[in-house]
This record gives C-alpha cells, structure tokens and sequence, in this order.
C-alpha cells in the first residue's frame, strides 16, 4: 500500500514537469577533437546544470565525434567531456537562452590521463551559423529593472525593432490580451507565442494567451521575426518565446507590493487649461499589485536528497486589484 502512494506521489510530481521536458526546443551541439584535429568517437559528453550543480544529459559521440543534447532547459551549464587515454576536459558558463540551438564549436582534448582535468570557460561566438532565423532575446536583466507601466512582461516588446503597438499603456486588468501586437506592418493576430516550449495563443481568436506569467516569473524571452525553423508553423506573424523561472539548489523567497494612489499623481496639464474648475479634477486611481514567489528543490526519498538534487519547484502568485472612475 506504502508504495502504491510513493507512485502516485511521484506520478502527481512529474505531471507539471511534462510539458517543460517534452516542450523544449533548446539544444546544444559540438564535436569533440584531439589536438591534430582528429575527430574523437565514443567519447562520453556531460551536460551539467551548474545553478542546479545536476546532470542534464549524457551522450556518446558519434563516428564523427559529433554531440547533441536535445530539449535542455534555457541555463548555464558545464559540458564534461571524458575519454581513455585523454584529459577530462570541462567547459563551464555555457549559457544556452530560450529557443537557441547553440552550437560550441570544436572541444580539444589533450593526451594524458583521465583523472587530470582541462577547465576551460565557455566563448560562444556571435553569430551562430547553424541557423538562419532572425531574432532578438531579451534577458534576466532587462525583464527585472526595466520600467514597465503596469508591470506586463509584453510592454518589453516595444524595445525590439520592427515591433510595435497600438496601445498608449498597458496599464489594465486584460494581461493576457496581444492584438496589439504588430511586427513589420502584420497584424496582431498573425503571431505565435510559447510558454516554456508550449504553444500559448488561443486559437479560437489569436489574439489573447492561455496563460500570463507575472514579470516576477519570467526569467527570459526571445522573438523571432523571420526565416522561422520548420518546428514553427500555422502563423505568419513573429514567434514569441517566454521561458519562466525555475528552481535551484537553494531555497529563495520574496514578497512584493506595487500601490499605485491618485493622492500622489498630478492633474493632467491639458485638464488644467479647461475652464471648467470641475473638468480640472484628478482621475481616481487606487491599484495594487502584490504577490511572492518561493523556490528551491524538493526533497524526495531515494529520489532527490541533498547530496544528490533532482527534483526542483519554483512558484508565482500575483493579484491584482484596482478601483479607477473616469
């Protein structure tokens, strides 16, 4: 009967990681060499997630000394490269971001005994040459400190060339609405947008998303604008990406409240030249955005401990109420 639970509990765990397991479209790919340039096949390639500090993925090589790492998570990670005859090799800080398919190039390997190691950090180049999609990606950075009215993650779009919206403010209770959206003349209805490599557009309208992540939960996002990869389809607009926050080998917590009051905004300077003393009056505006967010990992009996942590969480939960007469 105990084991019977145990299942069950474990079963109910893995459902919310479905879809970001099977959903991603991230990859990361090399080839591993000697040092005359030699192809190495066989040799044994780690994807380790150094927030994490967990294995990702393990693969051989193939007679080409070619590597894919298929549907990993956007994060920093350490490739571990391990062959007889030759030194570990580690390349640590690869970032890989939502929706890019990295290539790392050729990874040297030198002739000596395994248990000696070759740490090397990571330099990925500019331009990835594997592909031919035109994109932008904005980062961690640029979703937690730039100013958003309203505090929608889709206000972000207005930073990337060619997109625009015909909208003065996201300043609303609609977060999940996006026709007005427009990249390169196209219409708002013409875009695709993903949530952790699912597809996130209602397909009844086009124009609104199943679901609206908080900022507080987005860690990243990336719009393609044209030459799309044959995994993307169905519409002709942009294809928006958003990967979401996730937890790590720590526990991390936050509480937020963002009041917005009209005792502390100015009259409109077009209603103060009405002659009308009564059409002079401030707009009545009471807002308030609150929520937290915790994360970490979860510990799980012969499954996730805290020498050995593969099982992690991250949770969001943002309200937002607001009281506004004309």
């Amino acid at each position: 009967m105990k084991r019977s639970y145990v299942l069950i509990l474990a079963v109910l765990l893995a459902l919310p990681l479905m879809p970001s397991v099977f959903g991603q479209a991230q990859f990361i790919s090399g080839t591993v060499a000697d040092q005359s340039g030699g192809v190495l096949p066989g040799a044994t390639v780690q994807v380790i997630d150094q927030m994490k500090s967990a294995l990702v993925r393990e693969m051989v090589t193939d007679d080409g000394g070619r590597f894919q790492a298929l549907n990993v998570q956007p994060g920093v990670y350490t490739i571990k490269v391990e062959l007889t005859g030759f030194q570990t090799l580690n390349l640590s800080d690869v970032k890989l971001d939502v929706n890019a398919k990295l290539d790392i190039g050729k990874l040297t390997m030198k002739v000596g005994e395994v248990a000696t190691v070759v740490s090397v950090t990571g330099e990925i180049p500019m331009v990835q040459t594997n592909t031919m999609e035109k994109s932008f990606f904005v980062e961690q950075k640029q979703v937690s400190e730039l100013p958003m009215n309203g505090r929608n993650w889709t206000a972000l779009m207005r930073t990337i060339p060619g997109v625009t919206m015909n909208s003065q403010s996201n300043l609303g209770l609609t977060f999940n609405g996006v026709e007005t959206l427009h990249v390169g003349g196209g219409r708002g209805s013409q875009n695709n947008f993903y949530l952790d490599g699912t597809p996130n557009l209602d397909v009844g309208d086009n124009q609104s998303q199943y679901t609206q992540p908080s900022i507080d939960a987005v860690a990243e996002f990336r719009v393609q604008m044209s030459t799309f990869n044959a995994e993307y389809g169905r519409n002709s607009g942009m294809v928006v990406a958003v990967q979401t926050k996730s937890g790590g080998s720590s526990f991390h917590g936050s509480l937020y409240e963002y009041g917005r009051n009209d005792w502390l905004d100015a009259v409109n300077p077009i209603q103060k030249r009405t002659p009308d003393p009564n059409d002079r009056e401030k707009q009545s505006l009471n807002r308030h955005q609150f929520g937290g967010s915790v994360s970490g990992w979860i510990p799980f009996p012969k499954l996730s401990s805290s020498d050995n942590k593969r099982l992690f969480f991250f949770y969001n939960r943002e309200m937002t109420r607001q009281l506004m007469t004309p």
